[in-house]
């Protein structure tokens, strides 16, 4: 996550294109997708992918969850935070809908040890 939000910060160019905040995509699974967004939604859609992240065969993403004020709490099964500059301004969703923290959850294969990382609107990224 700190890769897409120094992006932000320092206004980085990806092919060209432009782009309207770089974030990162999770699902769970063995990887993430660091992106740039390109039609200024907020959310990583297919084609927006600049770099896929694999994670150690040992490790996984094992949740992702939202949280909103208005909203409530949402397990749910892909989520992307994105950094738009110039401040950055972060945010999260999924599905469209808008959330004040996300909260991705890794795991080692076959143990029950898992960390979690969790960013807020402000941009505050912390791992528990």
């Amino acid at each position: 996550m700190r890769k897409a939000q120094e992006w932000a910060l320092a206004a980085h160019q990806v092919g060209g294109a432009s782009q309207y905040g770089y974030g990162v995509y999770f699902a769970k699974g063995g990887s993430y997708i660091i992106y740039t967004d390109t039609n200024n939604n907020g959310y990583y859609n297919s084609g927006e992918g600049v770099q896929t992240v694999n994670l150690d065969n040992n490790l996984e993403i094992a949740a992702c969850s939202l949280d909103s004020s208005v909203l409530g709490s949402a397990s749910v099964n892909s989520a992307s935070v994105n950094f738009i500059p110039p401040n950055p301004t972060t945010k999260i969703g999924s599905g469209g809908a808008s959330y004040d923290e996300a909260a991705v959850t890794f795991k080692i294969k076959n143990m029950p040890n898992t960390r979690r990382v969790t960013i807020n609107r402000a941009g505050l990224i912390y791992v528990k």
